[in-house]
């Protein structure tokens, strides 16, 4: 047998493509990879992109998309997603990004600002972006989810990677159904070694449906508050004690020049790193219909711990969770710098 190239997993189904080009579905179980379906070989980069695109169809032809509102939701925003990417290879970054942003879409540049807007003063950006999911999470009432992953840019399509990292998009289902991104932000990083990147999300939380809109501002009150709690406990105790308190235990963690890490642990070692006061202002804060998943955004400010000099600045990014009237708990945290003027 060839050995893996790469795979997604996806809602307890796994595509794998093989050394040889063959992708093969498989169906997960408690003994693992029990269904093989070889599908078709891929070989060209466009024949890649659309291979690529087969995961949601494959999972609705094996029925796992209508199974539950959770899955469904999934399917459709892991496909947005996807033909995002598609798009930006075939179509190029500029006209991809100003068709997938919502019109009110925030990017780091590297403030936050208007991505529309951003998009539309320039007359071209060059170069082959391409990216691809790894992980998604959707809210309860399927209007909210995010996905994250590798990203690689090339100056043409014929010439290696110049640049490498992970980028984090949170998307909006719109009154006309259709998933736009409403924020998008990354790092980079070093080049990844040649591993298998897997389609995961995490386990299914408990049922949330959507909730009267007085009850989603009063969510996003509360979170905007836990946002702002944290931030004091991170110039009381310091970021690694306050993250500590306020991550759930599968946080991710995105900071420049660093691969992106998962867990408390890891967590830990991360924001030791960061030496001197972290602190932060959100921008705004947003949740979903079943105020179970939300994001918050703004700038941060690491200064010396004995004056207020700012050592570095940082716009940042943050994904919460909340298991009903529960605790909100940061699920990922993403920092991207802001060159200084100096």
């Amino acid at each position: 047998c060839q050995s893996m190239a790469t795979s997604e997993r996806f809602a307890g189904f796994e595509l794998t493509e093989m050394a040889g080009g063959v992708p093969v579905l498989w169906r997960r179980d408690a003994r693992f990879k029990t269904l093989r379906l070889v599908l078709h070989c891929r070989r060209s980069l466009d024949e890649r992109a659309a291979a690529r695109s087969l995961l949601p169809a494959l999972l609705l032809l094996a029925g796992c998309a209508p199974g539950s509102d959770r899955n469904a939701a999934l399917y459709t925003l892991v496909r947005a997603e996807q033909s995002f990417a598609q798009a930006s290879v075939a179509d190029g970054i500029r006209p991809a990004f100003l068709h997938y942003l919502a019109d009110d879409a925030v990017l780091f540049r590297p403030t936050p600002v208007n991505g529309k807007a951003w998009y539309t003063e320039r007359t071209d950006v060059p170069g082959l972006l391409d990216w691809q999911p790894a992980f998604a999470d959707v809210s309860g009432a399927g209007d909210l989810g995010y996905t994250t992953g590798p990203w690689t840019y090339s100056a043409t399509d014929t010439t290696p990677p110049a640049a490498y990292g992970h980028y984090v998009s949170v998307w909006k289902k719109q009154p006309d159904g259709e998933w736009r991104v409403a924020l998008d932000a990354g790092i980079a990083h070093p080049p990844p070694e040649n591993r298998p990147v897997v389609l995961a999300s995490p386990d299914a939380p408990p049922a949330a449906k959507a909730l009267r809109a007085v009850y989603v501002e009063a969510a996003r009150i509360t979170l905007l508050r836990a946002d702002r709690d944290l931030a004091a406990a991170s110039e009381a105790r310091g970021s690694v004690a306050a993250f500590l308190d306020a991550a759930d235990d599968s946080v991710r963690v995105y900071r420049d020049g660093a691969f992106p890490v998962t867990g408390k642990a890891a967590l830990q070692a991360l924001l030791a790193q960061e030496t001197g006061v972290l602190t932060w202002a959100p921008i705004a804060a947003e949740v979903a219909g079943s105020g179970d998943l939300g994001y918050t955004y703004g700038l941060a400010t690491l200064r010396n711990a004995a004056d207020t000099t700012a050592n570095a600045s940082s716009s940042y990014l943050r994904l919460w969770r909340r298991e009903g009237e529960g605790a909100w708990r940061v699920v990922l945290d993403l920092a991207a710098p802001i060159p200084s003027e100096d």
